[in-house]
């Protein structure tokens, strides 16, 4: 049974602890752990919502999930949660934590430039830097979020249910899919305001999408070779014994000039990638009734490739025979939609 009684005690300690008042919402989904219930329901909501477009995307229903606002409260939750069979358990940004992070390292960095200053004048010195660039991000509209979550989960309940042996192993971007594969599993997650930019996205002025179709099916994630960057940056960070009492999952928000700088790295913008992943699942849908990513995903983990899969089954879903037949297609529709 889906409900908060798995977790009362180590919620009841959490609060204890850190004089906090974490709230728990449930749902058959699974549950979400937030500071107040408000933000507890607006998690599980994200978590239905994703949910349902889950099984109705891949006809698989995902085991019970949670979503937990924050690094230390994961850490302190998640033992109990995934004792009691809950398989994914995501944590989510926490802008109390964020902001305690951005004070901690403002402060060492200015411990490591003029040391042995007095108490008083250190903090009112990382006070003046803290209200120079903001002491807290800006917060993420809810529609957004919610969508962004319903993402997330989207990888993992798709790794749990067609690459269930590598769920574990060490995995060049999301999963072990194909990196286009595996961003279309959660882009077909999301709904409202990010859905519908992303479709706005995908032709410019000149009616150009911004990746090629047939470089788009080949490429690696723009942000597979900055993965290892991300979680150099997060240990940094973060307390190593949290990290470990969170089982390796963290969340880091990064924003203003430091997510500049980190996707300034990569070789093409990354939100291109989405909005292909987002194009490419609309054009399946629309020929195909329904994108056949279940089936897409059992043919590639038996070592198929999708040049193949459109030889043996693409004209039973309304789609060509091959790949450079698929581009043609594909750019048909596209004038068409």
């Amino acid at each position: 049974m889906v409900d908060c009684g798995a977790i009362a005690a180590a919620l009841l300690a959490l609060n204890a602890q850190g004089g906090t008042d974490y709230a728990c919402k449930a749902s058959p989904a699974g549950l979400a752990v937030a500071r107040d219930a408000d933000q507890a329901n607006h998690y599980l909501a994200a978590l239905d919502s994703g949910h349902a477009a889950f099984v109705a995307q891949f006809g698989e229903t995902p085991g019970p999930a949670a979503i937990i606002q924050g690094n230390q409260a994961r850490a302190a939750l998640a033992g109990p949660l995934e004792a009691a069979g809950y398989g994914r358990v995501l944590p989510w940004v926490d802008a109390v934590e964020e902001a305690q992070r951005r004070r901690d390292r403002i402060r060492a960095q200015i411990e490591d430039q003029a040391p042995g200053l007095p108490e008083a004048q250190l903090n009112a010195l990382v006070e003046r830097a803290l209200g120079g660039q903001g002491a807290t991000d800006e917060p993420l509209d809810p529609a957004v979020e919610q969508a962004a979550i319903a993402h997330e989960l989207g990888h993992l309940w798709y790794i749990d249910a067609f690459w269930p042996d590598d769920r574990d192993a060490p995995a060049h971007y999301g999963g072990h899919a194909p990196d286009w594969l595996d961003e279309m599993a959660a882009v077909a997650m999301e709904e409202g305001p990010l859905l519908e930019t992303r479709r706005e996205q995908l032709r410019d002025a000149d009616g150009e999408t911004p990746i090629a179709l047939d470089a788009f099916l080949a490429m690696e994630h723009p942000l597979a070779s900055l993965g290892q960057a991300a979680r150099a940056n997060l240990a940094d960070r973060n307390n190593s014994a949290d990290t470990a009492a969170s089982g390796g999952m963290q969340v880091l928000r990064l924003s203003g000039e430091e997510a500049d700088e980190f996707l300034s790295q990569a070789a093409i913008d990354p939100g291109s990638y989405y909005v292909m992943a987002r194009g490419f699942l609309d054009y399946l849908t629309a020929r195909a009734g329904a994108a056949p990513l279940g089936e897409l995903s059992t043919w590639m983990r038996g070592g198929g490739t999708m040049e193949t899969w459109l030889a043996e089954h693409g004209a039973a879903h309304g789609l060509p025979s091959n790949t450079d037949l698929l581009v043609a297609d594909w750019q048909v529709w596209l004038d068409g939609a």
